[in-house]
């Protein structure tokens, strides 16, 4: 059967929205203590999917799925947030509790924004760019557009822009915390140029997203 590019999108949508439904479902072990941030500027890092259900794969040098090479970007970006002084940074992952517990715990640590790390997907292998999504434009555009220009700038590939959630796709993950959150896209995990990018700049493209939520939560 061959599918229209909207069918495609719907499914790859449903696909997602299926796998947080999933890890919902699942026991949540008990939850260590988490000690309160002394900064006043405190930035949540949330490593999309989880061990289980680790998303996307991407081709090589990447050669990983969404939620490995995430996790190493957000030690990037713990690295990075030590040359920002009054900036705290917490990594949060979805392995616990699922997205509610990854996002409840961001709350409780009173995360000031958040950032949830994925890499896109396509059928094409031509499809390829860097996209910020976000879920309301009052609270969340401003930080979108530091973010987009930020990865843009240092990974220089297409624009394609900020965008609200497609299909339902990210809807949930924007709704659970009451401060500024975006969902990035630095590039396609099935285009092997943007493997090449993503993964050469890792280092460049984790400081610039500490860099620009920095200057995002200093201005607000």
């Amino acid at each position: 059967m061959i599918l229209d590019p909207e069918a495609r999108r719907r499914l790859t949508a449903l696909a997602y929205e299926l796998d947080d439904i999933l890890a919902e479902a699942e026991p949540a072990p008990p939850e260590p203590a988490i000690a309160s941030g002394t900064a006043d500027r405190r930035l949540a890092v949330v490593v999309g999917h989880s061990e289980a259900r680790p998303g996307a794969a991407g081709l090589a040098p990447i050669a990983a799925r969404e939620y490995h090479w995430n996790r190493g970007l957000a030690a990037f970006m713990e690295s990075a947030a030590r040359d920002h002084k009054g900036l705290a940074l917490r990594v949060f992952t979805r392995d616990r509790g699922g997205l509610r517990g990854a996002y409840g715990r961001a709350r409780d640590w009173g995360a000031r924004a958040a950032i949830e790390l994925h890499f896109n997907a396509a059928a094409s292998a031509q499809a390829s760019g860097t996209e910020t999504i976000y879920g309301d434009k009052a609270r969340d555009g401003a930080f979108a557009a530091a973010v987009q220009a930020a990865m843009v700038s240092v990974l220089g590939m297409r624009d394609r822009g900020c965008k609200l959630p497609w299909a339902g796709r990210g809807a949930t993950n924007l709704s659970l915390l009451a401060v500024p959150s975006v969902i990035v896209e630095p590039g396609f995990g099935s285009n092997r140029g943007d493997c090449r990018v993503m993964h050469e700049r890792r280092g460049p493209l984790a400081a610039a997203l500490v860099a620009a939520a920095v200057d995002f939560l200093r201005a607000a």
